[in-house]
């Protein structure tokens, strides 16, 4: 799925209605009924919407209406804009109940339970003033949920930053692609539960406008899925003990999620860990001091993909062994840590890919900000056709020759132990079947899939990196149906 900047979401708007496809007043009607589906579909008894006097308001009145009309929802709506506004007086004349006094607008939302945010949208560009700003900190403040139309209020869809102050949404309904903003640091930190509805804007417009970003999505990963067990060799640098069970961890989910010919290299222990729970991978032990004598002896270029960790006493030497081969290779994000710079290790032949979280991205490139940080890595990624980089902050951002392709994160990856080593055996062994930047963004997928169908079954954040495997196993059979 293409993903915009507020900007570009404008142009694909104003060329349905240029074209005649419908006018400003359908569409609007096309957006609230949108929003209708999802607060009927979130359940609340009473529902608290915030309108401001813009295009969001609209959508937020003609809700008022829809709610009032269609459901058993009883509707509240804090607007302070024009009079005049026909959207208002179809409000108005329904009989439902409009605040425009501060002091009666702070108690409502003190005591409401399910708000609807249409104060701003993408239309917004300067700092948000009173009595929105506090409007806004008296939402926040609350205990109430809170649902965003297309960005919440005071995010900017452009680049994430924030106009002096922005709604912290539980969820938030984007209006038929997403925009960039709602990946990039601050504001991705507000956005809540993302979900993408279609209001029926043709493929014409929004073909009509370029954007290299892509979301990814659950058709491509059925697809990359129904194409496994193609037979592949993965050379697995597992690294020294201390890290023993993480490398175990990795080659379970490897195996688990097809790769059915894996060498795990690294020092006794944890071949020795891996040899006892799972006899089928070869393991081929590496010391400290004769490592140069057992790298000629592994011929890596018999290998389908390498994998490496990191852990060895003697890394930076290991890694440029690696990097000279004309082998597909994935970097762990402890390895990335590791690297010298990008200039000598990743200006290679053959395919790099690199997991590597804002920590490391900032040690190799000496960036500043998350906008800076995607141009940045976008120019770089031209520089270097064969680069990609998985992973940035609270997304999972693939940056390649093709593009960028964001996939969304799931918080329990990043604080949970052994997560993101799983998330490395998943994508290691997609990554050897397929050598695409499709089977990447599917691998990811299929993780965060896996974890939001555990949670959503069974109410609980409690997941082990080991359960995660097990269910990602159950994941790939019925997918694979």
């Amino acid at each position: 799925m293409k993903v915009v900047t507020s900007a570009q979401m404008r142009l694909i708007e104003n060329r349905d209605i240029k074209d005649g496809r419908y006018n400003s007043q359908e569409y609007a009607i096309l957006i609230a009924t949108a929003l209708q589906n999802t607060v009927i579909a979130d359940d609340p008894e009473e529902v608290v919407v915030l309108c401001g006097e813009n295009a969001n308001g609209e959508y937020g009145l003609l809700l008022a209406y829809l709610l009032f009309k269609n459901s058993r929802i009883k509707t509240k709506v804090v607007y302070h804009g024009s009079k005049e506004n026909s959207y208002y007086q179809l409000v108005i004349r329904n009989g439902i109940e409009v605040f425009e006094d501060p002091r009666i607008i702070k108690n409502t939302i003190e005591n409401c339970r399910y708000a609807v945010d249409c104060l701003y949208g993408t239309e917004l560009d300067e700092m948000i003033s009173y009595p929105d700003n506090y409007i806004i900190n008296w939402l926040n403040s609350s205990d109430c949920y809170v649902l965003s139309c297309d960005l919440p209020s005071g995010l900017d869809g452009n680049d994430g930053s924030l106009f002096g102050c922005c709604v912290r949404a539980d969820k938030t309904m984007c209006i038929e692609l997403p925009k960039l903003g709602l990946f990039l640091k601050p504001g991705s930190e507000y956005v809540g539960e993302l979900v993408v509805e279609g209001v029926g804007i043709s493929m014409d417009a929004i073909n009509s406008v370029e954007s290299t970003i892509s979301l990814a999505d659950n058709s491509s990963l059925t697809q990359i899925i129904r194409k496994q067990h193609q037979p592949k060799r993965v050379l697995y640098f597992a690294g020294s003990g201390y890290g023993s069970s993480a490398y175990l961890l990795t080659a379970k989910s490897l195996m688990s999620c097809g790769c059915d010919d894996l060498t795990v290299a690294g020092d006794r222990e944890s071949c020795q860990m891996v040899g006892q729970n799972l006899y089928e991978v070869k393991r081929t032990v590496l010391s400290d001091e004769n490592l140069t004598e057992n790298l000629t002896e592994l011929k890596m270029d018999e290998y389908d993909l390498v994998i490496f960790s990191g852990g060895f006493k003697r890394n930076y030497p290991l890694l440029k062994d690696i990097m000279s081969s004309d082998r597909t290779v994935l970097i762990d994000h402890k390895a990335a840590l590791e690297l010298k710079g990008h200039e000598e290790l990743l200006k290679r032949s053959a395919s790099t890919v690199l997991i590597c979280d804002k920590e490391g991205y900032d040690q190799l490139f000496h960036d500043d900000s998350p906008a800076n940080w995607l141009d940045k890595a976008n120019s770089l990624v031209r520089n270097y056709p064969d680069l990609r980089i998985v992973n940035y902050a609270d997304y999972v951002i693939l940056l390649s020759a093709a593009g960028i392709n964001i996939a969304e994160s799931w918080p329990v990856l990043n604080s949970k132990a052994g997560m993101r080593d799983v998330v490395l055996g998943t994508l290691g062994s997609f990554l050897a079947q397929h050598q695409s930047d499709s089977s990447i963004s599917s691998a990811l997928r299929l993780v965060f899939e896996a974890v939001k169908n555990y949670q959503k079954e069974h109410y609980s954040y409690s997941l082990s990196a080991g359960e995660l495997i097990s269910l990602l196993e159950s994941e790939l059979y019925s997918l694979s149906k």
